[in-house]
């Protein structure tokens, strides 16, 4: 007869080993086919992997704090890609027309996004940041909120 503790414990191996079948399993996610959409993705993906790592950082599961700096500052060079890359009025991929019917804001909050963070990166080579201050310079879910389509 199989103990309870047995049955869990081969549940949890069970689940171990498939699920990195079930996530290898799920199909990538497709890139826009337009060169521009396809780009500017790929712009907003390079920042959206940055602000990953930077939180693996501060969260402390990975040990690589001086590597926060160039974390920074590869959100405030995406930023400024990212400035360029929304400049054709193309709508499509996830911007929504809001990009370009308020592009004041919209452009505005990027240059502050690129300022910010660059600044920050200056701050981190020289030394350990505070991860509220790292937090309070990200200003990504606002700007998707407003200009991005779920």
């Amino acid at each position: 007869m199989t103990s309870l503790k047995q049955m869990i414990g081969g549940l949890t191996l069970a689940a171990a080993i498939a699920l990195p079948i079930a996530v290898s399993a799920q199909p990538p996610a497709e890139a826009p086919k337009d060169p521009v959409l396809a780009y500017r993705s790929a712009v907003m993906k390079s920042m959206g992997d940055n602000s990953a790592a930077m939180g693996a950082i501060l969260q402390k599961k990975v040990a690589y704090d001086q590597n926060l700096a160039l974390h920074l500052q590869g959100i405030s060079l995406g930023a400024k890609a990212a400035l360029k890359a929304f400049e054709p009025k193309m709508v499509g991929g996830t911007a929504k027309e809001d990009v370009w019917t308020n592009w004041a804001d919209f452009s505005a909050r990027l240059t502050k996004l690129a300022a910010d963070t660059d600044a920050l990166a200056k701050k981190a080579a020289a030394g350990p940041l505070d991860p509220k201050d790292v937090m309070a310079a990200l200003s990504c879910k606002s700007c998707h909120d407003t200009y991005r389509t779920k």
